[in-house]
C-alpha cells in the first residue's frame, strides 16, 4: 500500500529504477513477494489489491540455490514460440538468427520463417513444423537460444538433461560438441528420421515391467515418462492389436499424434547411415554433469564422445522416469525447463519420489497461455529468486541504465499474533488455479495433524493416485477427470459427510479451496454458494466481459467433461456448462427435455436478461437445444446459430436420410456388441449378471428401471465399486426425457446450426455428410469434421488432443459471427442453405 501510494503521488517516477531499487537495496528475507508490472498504473493497480493472483508470494528457507536445465523433446513446438522474445531481446535474436544462417545451407530452408510465420501463412507453418525434418532443428535452435538467453541473464546450469533429441540441446550446452555440430547433427537426424516408414506409438497406463510381457518384434517400449506407464511404439497393426488387448483389461491408453514409431525397432533402417554421419564429426568432453535419458544416470566424460551414444539416443528408449530420480536426490535444485510449454517439469510432478519442496520453473509459455513471451520470462526470473537463487540484477539492466532511488521500504507489523492451526480465511478465490505456473505459498500459516486438509489431502491421493499432493495443486492440473471427481465427491459425503456438487470443483479446484467451503465456520458462506451454484443448472467455467456461451451437458449431466474446452476458448466470452438438475441430491431429476428447457431459459435469463442468446449442447444436449430455441422463437428472442457437438443419430433418425439411418444403427450395433463381450470376457458372473441387468434398462420402463438399477447398484457395492444415488437418478430421467422427446421429433425445427460431427466416426456410416444430414433443420447448416480417434459417440472431441480441433472451430464460428455483426450484413438474400468444411486438428 505505501508503494502504490508513492507510485500515485509521484507519477514521473522511472519504474525500472523502482524495480532496481526494491531488487538491490533491501534486505532478503525467507518470505519473499514478487509481481510484473509493465506500466505505472499497472503497478498501483496490482499493488493495491495484494495478495491478487498476478502477485505471487514464496516461502522457502534455501539461499544460494542452483539450476538445472531440462531440454524438452519432439511435440513441444508450436508456430511462433519465443517471438516476443526475438522481437524484443537481443540476446535471444543473436543467437536464434545465429542458428538459421548455420542451417540455411544445410536444410535450404530459413526455419525463422517457420518459426515466425507472416500473416495468413499460420496454418502452412504449423503443417511443416510437424514435420521431424523441420521440427527437430527449430527445436534445437529455440531451446539453444533460450539457454543462452538465461545464461546472459547469470542463470547457469550445474547440470543439464534433455528428453529425447532435447539430449543434442543439452550437449551442446554442456560443451560436447560446437554449435555448427550441433545442428548439423539434428538436421541429419530429423531428415533420416523422416525417411522411415510411418508409424504409431502408444501411451500406456501401467508400469514398463507389467507391459514387457506384451512386447513381440513388431512392438517396442520406446519411452517411459512416469514409473506407472510408458509408450510403445510399432506399426499401425501392431499398436491397434495391443491397444485392444488393454482396452479388454480397462487399461488406459491413448494413441499419440506422432509420424513415426521413434526409439523401437523401425528406427533400425537408418542407424549405420547416422552411425557413419556422427563419426565424422568432433566431441569433446562435457564441462558440466550431463543426465543421460539414453542411460537413466549420468554420464562419463567419456560416453558422449562415443558416436554410439547418438546412435543409441534414436534407438533406445528414453528413460526419463530413471533419470530425473538422479536430479531428485539433490530436491535443492531448481529445475528449470528451457524450451517450449512444460511438458517435462509436468512430468516430473506425476513421479512418487519428488520432493515436497522441490522447485520447477517453466521458461516458456504454452501456447494456450495467455501472456507475452517477455513477461512469462521475467515471471519465471521472478520464482527463480523467490526461491533463493542468487539473481545478478546488473545484468538485467545491462542494455538500460538504472538508478536507486528512494522509495517507502518495508512495512512491517509491530503487533504480536498468534497463528490459528486451522485455515484462515473467509473468502473463497476461485481464480488462484488458473495460472499453470505458480504456486502461492503462505508461510505463515500452519495446519495440525488430523486437519481438514490431511482429510482431504488422504482422499485427493487415493483417488487420483499421486503422492504428496500439495494444498494448492489444482485438481485438474494433476491429471482429475469428471470419472475421478464423481468417486473423490462420492468418498467425501462418505467419511465427512459432505456433500457438494461436482460443479464446485470449477471454483475451489483445490484442497485448500475445498476445505473452505466445507469447514463449519464458513458455513454461511456454503449457504450462499449454494444458492449460487449448487441448485443452478448453470456453472460458469471461464470468465469473460463478451455474451455468454451455455453448452448444455451430455446423458450423465454433469459438466466436468467440458473442463479443457471452456479452457482452450480463452477469457473473452464466459462459458457456462449447463449440467442436469437433481446431480447435487438436493432436487429430483427432470423427467422431460421440455421442463428441463424451460428451467436453461430461466436461469439463462437471471445471467442475461435478453437476447440474442448463444448456446449449444453436446449429443443428449443437442436435443435440449432444439427445444431451448423452440421456446425462445415463441417468446420472440434471439439466439445466434446453434452449435450442436456429436449428435446421436439415431436420435434423429425419423429425420436423416432413410439409408445413413440403417447404415449407421448396423454400425453403431457392431459397435455395441464389440463392447459387450469385452465386459463380459472373464468376468465373474456376479460382474456379469450386474453388467446385463444395468444394459437391460435401457429398455424398459422408467420404474422398472430404477428397480434394476437398484439390484445393479448393490451388485456394484458387493465388488466395491460405488455409484452416487445423484447420479443414478438423473442418468435414468435423462433416459426416459431422451425417449419420449425424441418420439415426438418433427421436421419443423428452423433454427441455423454450425453441426460439429466425428470425422472418423461419420466416415463409418455416411459418405456425403451434407445430404444425410440435410433433413436435421431448414435453416442454414455448416457441417465441421473434428479428427478424433473416437469409437462412436465416446466424445473423444473433448479430449487431448482433439480438443484443439474442437475448440479452434468454435472460436471459428464465433470470429464469423463478430465479423458480420462488425459489419452490419444485410441478409435480404435467400442464405446458402448448407456449408460444408473440414476441420482437422492433429
Amino acid at each position: 500500500a505505501k508503494l502504490a501510494k508513492f507510485l500515485r503521488d509521484f507519477p514521473n517516477t522511472n519504474l525500472p529504477n523502482v524495480a532496481y531499487t526494491l531488487q538491490t537495496g533491501r534486505k532478503e528475507f525467507n518470505n519473499r513477494r514478487f509481481l510484473i508490472a509493465e506500466t505505472r498504473n499497472d503497478a498501483i493497480k496490482k499493488l493495491e489489491k495484494l495478495p491478487a493472483a498476478s502477485v505471487k508470494t514464496f516461502s522457502d528457507q534455501a539461499v544460494g540455490r542452483e539450476v538445472v536445465f531440462l531440454f524438452p523433446g519432439q511435440a513441444s513446438q508450436y508456430i511462433n514460440m519465443g517471438r516476443d522474445l526475438y522481437r524484443s531481446n537481443s540476446v535471444f535474436r543473436m543467437h536464434l538468427d545465429e542458428c538459421a544462417e548455420i542451417l540455411k545451407p544445410i536444410m535450404n530452408v530459413d526455419i525463422r520463417k517457420m518459426i515466425f510465420p507472416a500473416s495468413g501463412h499460420e496454418e502452412k507453418a504449423t503443417n511443416k513444423l510437424q514435420n521431424t525434418v523441420f521440427a527437430q532443428p527449430a527445436i534445437f535452435a529455440i531451446e539453444y537460444s533460450m539457454a543462452m538467453y538465461w545464461i546472459d541473464l547469470g542463470i547457469k546450469p550445474v547440470a543439464v538433461l534433455g528428453h529425447s533429441m532435447g539430449e543434442f540441446t543439452a550437449a551442446c550446452i554442456a560443451g560436447v560438441f560446437d554449435l555448427e555440430t550441433g545442428l548439423k547433427l539434428i538436421a541429419m537426424r530429423g531428415r533420416i528420421m523422416q525417411e522411415l516408414e510411418p508409424g504409431s506409438m502408444l501411451t500406456v497406463m501401467l508400469p514398463s515391467s507389467e507391459v514387457e510381457k506384451y512386447l513381440n518384434e513388431r512392438l517396442s517400449i520406446s519411452v517411459i515418462n512416469t514409473p506407472t506407464s510408458c509408450v510403445l511404439s510399432g506399426d499401425f497393426e501392431a499398436i491397434d492389436a495391443i491397444k485392444n488387448v488393454f482396452d479388454t483389461m480397462d487399461v488406459t491408453t491413448r494413441i499419440l499424434e506422432t509420424s513415426h514409431a521413434f526409439h523401437s525397432h523401425m528406427m533400425d533402417p537408418v542407424l549405420e547411415k547416422y552411425r557413419k554421419f556422427v563419426s565424422t564429426m568432433t566431441f569433446s568432453a562435457p564441462s558440466i554433469p550431463v543426465v543421460s535419458t539414453v542411460l537413466a544416470d549420468w554420464t562419463s566424460p567419456d560416453e558422449l564422445r562415443n558416436p554410439e551414444y547418438w546412435v543409441n539416443n534414436i534407438r533406445q528408449p528414453v528413460r526419463y522416469a530413471e533419470a530425473i530420480e538422479k536430479l531428485f536426490e539433490k530436491p535443492e535444485w531448481i529445475l528449470l525447463e528451457v524450451g517450449p510449454r512444460n511438458t517435462l517439469i509436468t512430468l516430473a510432478k506425476q513421479h512418487p519420489d519428488i520432493s515436497p519442496n522441490q522447485v520447477m520453473v517453466q521458461s516458456m509459455r504454452h501456447p494456450n497461455q495467455p501472456q507475452s513471451d517477455n513477461v512469462f520470462a521475467m515471471a519465471a526470473l521472478g520464482r527463480l529468486w523467490s526461491c533463493g537463487y542468487p539473481i545478478e540484477w546488473n545484468r538485467i539492466y545491462k542494455e538500460n541504465p538504472v538508478y536507486k532511488i528512494p522509495i517507502p521500504t518495508y512495512a512491517f507489523q509491530r503487533v504480536r499474533c498468534w497463528i490459528d492451526p486451522e485455515i484462515i480465511g473467509t473468502e473463497l478465490h476461485p481464480k488462484t488455479a488458473e495460472n499453470d505456473l505458480f504456486v502461492i505459498e503462505d508461510g505463515s500459516q500452519s495446519l495440525e495433524k488430523g486437519s481438514i486438509i490431511d482429510e482431504l489431502t488422504a482422499i485427493w491421493e487415493e483417488f487420483l493416485g499421486v503422492e504428496n499432493i500439495k494444498k494448492d495443486d489444482n485438481f485438474f492440473d494433476m491429471g482429475g477427470n469428471s470419472l475421478v471427481a464423481v468417486q473423490l465427491f462420492d468418498e467425501l459425503k462418505q467419511k465427512l459427510g459432505v456433500r457438494l456438487p461436482l460443479s464446485a470443483l470449477f471454483e475451489a479446484p483445490t484442497i485448500e479451496q475445498i476445505a473452505k467451503l466445507i469447514k463449519p465456520e464458513f458455513e454461511e458462506a456454503k449457504k450462499i454458494q449454494s444458492k449460487k451454484t449448487h441448485l443452478s443448472v448453470l456453472v460458469k467455467m471461464s470468465e469473460g466481459t463478451d455474451r455468454p456461451f451455455y453448452c448444455i451437458h451430455g446423458h450423465f449431466g454433469n459438466v466436468l467433461f467440458f473442463y479443457d474446452l471452456a479452457k482452450l476458448l480463452g477469457k473473452n466470452r464466459p462459458f457456462y456448462g449447463v449440467q442436469s438438475v437433481g446431480l447435487s441430491g438436493e432436487e429430483d431429476p427432470l423427467t422431460s427435455i421440455e421442463a428441463m428447457a424451460d428451467r436453461i431459459i430461466k436461469e439463462m435469463m437471471i445471467v442475461q436478461p435478453h437476447g440474442p442468446y448463444s448456446f449449444g449442447g453436446y449429443c443428449y444436449g443437442t436435443l435440449v437445444s432444439r427445444e431451448i430455441a423452440k421456446k425462445l422463437d415463441v417468446m420472440g428472442e434471439k439466439y445466434d446459430p446453434i452449435i450442436m457437438i456429436d449428435p446421436h443419430p439415431t436420435a434423429y433418425s425419423n429425420l436423416l436420410d432413410d439409408k445413413v439411418s440403417k447404415s449407421f444403427k448396423k454400425f453403431w450395433f457392431n459397435q455395441r456388441k464389440s463392447n459387450h463381450v469385452s465386459h463380459l470376457e472373464n468376468k465373474s458372473w456376479i460382474h456379469s449378471a450386474g453388467y446385463l441387468l444395468m444394459k437391460l434398462t435401457n429398455k424398459i420402463t422408467f420404474n422398472s428401471k430404477i428397480r434394476a438399477f437398484n439390484v445393479y447398484i448393490r451388485l456394484k457395492d458387493s465388488l466395491n465399486m460405488s455409484m452416487p444415488a445423484a447420479f443414478k437418478d438423473v442418468e435414468l430421467a435423462n433416459r426416459v426425457a431422451h425417449d419420449n422427446y425424441v418420439s415426438k421429433l418433427s421436421g419443423d425445427f428452423k433454427a441455423d446450426v454450425e453441426l460439429l460431427l466425428s470425422k472418423k466416426v461419420t466416415a463409418n456410416f455416411s459418405t456425403d455428410p451434407i445430404r444425410d444430414w440435410e433433413g436435421f433443420t431448414k435453416g442454414q447448416m455448416n457441417i465441421h469434421l473434428i479428427e478424433d480417434d473416437g469409437i462412436i459417440m465416446s466424445g473423444e472431441m473433448f479430449k487431448e488432443p482433439y480438443v484443439h480441433g474442437t475448440a479452434e472451430v468454435i472460436r471459428s464460428i464465433w470470429n464469423a459471427e463478430q465479423e458480420e455483426s462488425d459489419a452490419d450484413l444485410s441478409f435480404d438474400s435467400e442464405p446458402q442453405k448448407m456449408l460444408f468444411t473440414e476441420k482437422v486438428t492433429t
